[in-house]
């Protein structure tokens, strides 16, 4: 299921959300709207038999249609349950983005999507033992930490209709009283935004409806809730006492129904530079077996300790043997900001959200006449005194921007309070403007996102 604005993906993002639903358009924005749809028959009265025979076949064909797609949706629904998002390492230049809807997904009838009041918690992560626990055998590790990972599963309401779409993921215990650490596009779509279910399942068979307590979609991060005690947190290891060719085990839900599977490799290497959805990551690489459904579950040890969150796998025909994860320092880092604020500090936002425009489809779609990163809604308060919808961002301190990846690039430069040079294409005219730079907070409506729809 995931790729930060993806599901990460991982769907993001120095002020990117991926989930920022359809942007809130209105009259606003003239020239750019979707086409409407083509005119229905018109016969002004004449030749009505023909009409209505014609009708009558429509009406037939429809339900035989009908009839075809339940049945199909039946095998859709139950495939789906297999797949998370795990996400795909891809290039940047080729890489479109995902478009997302937290927004719509929220209206439907059923959504039971609920995130938690950001209060500090007074759990602080630490690594245990500084690389001093002795270690042990693969089997002797299983049998520790078999009991810290759990089987994610998502449900998500679907906008065209009652149905929901499923994904499926995994978790790492971080204390007794129920905080797990997954990753973000685990429990976020391209398609629908966050999760209107999430269903967290423990090794024992036991299952509980998780909140979510916080998440930093610029590292893959999120931290559900669950209500439970005396549960078995994992022990935090030290990232930065793993070599190349240390032994790990991986334990994970591939393919989002074989929860509690055990694969083990070796570190193939340390701070790998990896763009996955639009974000650049320093990532563990691994040679143990990744599917889809490993995301958000533990690398270990021979010690039993945590030391990565598994969140990305090189798809590509041919190639196996290509896994990594975000390093657990990495990771506590972040946890431990979310755990105490509900979010990660310092994180930049210039409250809009874009829409990527790269193909003439695309543009013909939307009515613009030329390629580019549009603006396609502005927070109230965030530079909406210099921004609006059916702006196209075309250069941001010297630099062309043809996507968000550009834009994230130099945002990520930038810290809160900071004013960025811009210059804006606005009904066909260059105009220079400055940006200025807001901390993001859980609270924003609209974080820097992409609405492609």
């Amino acid at each position: 299921m995931a790729e930060y604005i993806y599901n990460y993906t991982p769907d993001d993002n120095s002020g990117f959300d991926g989930n920022t639903g359809d942007g809130g358009v209105n009259g606003e924005m003239s020239g750019f709207t979707p086409l409407p749809p083509s005119g229905g028959f018109n016969n002004n009265g004449k030749n009505r038999r023909g009409t209505y025979r014609v009708l009558a076949i429509i009406s037939a064909v429809l339900a035989f249609l009908l009839l075809i797609s339940a049945a199909a949706y039946s095998g859709y629904y139950f495939a789906s349950k297999q797949y998370d998002n795990t996400q795909n390492v891809e290039d940047d230049n080729t890489k479109a983005e995902n478009p997302s809807n937290d927004k719509d997904s929220a209206d439907n009838k059923g959504n039971d999507k609920e995130s938690l009041p950001n209060t500090p918690t007074g759990i602080v992560l630490k690594p245990d033992s500084l690389g001093t626990k002795d270690k042990g055998t693969i089997a002797s590790v299983v049998a520790e930490v078999k009991d810290s990972v759990v089987e994610i599963t998502t449900e998500y309401a679907t906008k065209q209709s009652f149905f929901y779409t499923q994904g499926a993921g995994s978790g790492v215990i971080i204390s007794e009283d129920g905080f797990i650490i997954t990753n973000n596009h685990v429990i976020t779509d391209g398609n629908y935004g966050k999760a209107d279910r999430i269903t967290v399942r423990l090794n024992n068979g036991k299952e509980y409806k998780a909140k979510i307590f916080g998440t930093d979609t610029d590292t893959d991060i999120t931290i559900l809730k669950i209500d439970e005690t005396g549960l078995n947190p994992a022990v935090i290891g030290d990232s930065d006492y793993l070599a190349v060719g240390e032994e790990i085990v991986v334990i994970g839900n591939p393919l989002g129904e074989l929860g509690g599977t055990v694969t083990n490799g070796i570190i193939s290497a340390l701070d790998r530079e990896i763009t996955v959805e639009n974000e650049t990551m320093n990532l563990l690489q691994t040679n143990a077996a990744v599917n889809p459904g490993n995301s958000g579950g533990g690398m270990f040890n021979l010690a039993g300790e945590l030391v990565g969150i598994i969140n990305a796998k090189y798809s590509e025909t041919g190639v196996e043997g290509l896994g990594f994860a975000i390093p657990i320092n990495d990771v506590v880092n972040v946890a431990n900001q979310i755990l105490e604020y509900g979010y990660v500090k310092g994180r930049v936002s210039i409250g809009v959200t874009v829409i990527n425009i790269d193909n003439y489809y695309k543009a013909m779609q939307y009515r613009v006449n030329a390629l580019g990163l549009y603006v396609y809604d502005v927070t109230e308060g965030y530079n909406d005194d210099v921004l609006k919808p059916g702006d196209r961002i075309a250069i941001v301190e010297g630099t062309e921007i043809t996507s968000t990846a550009d834009l994230k690039a130099i945002l990520r430069k930038h810290k809160v309070g900071d004013t960025i040079d811009a210059t804006i294409v606005r009904d066909g005219k260059y105009r220079e403007i400055k940006i200025k730079c807001f901390e993001r907070l859980p609270s924003d409506d609209v974080e820097f996102g992409d609405a492609d729809n």
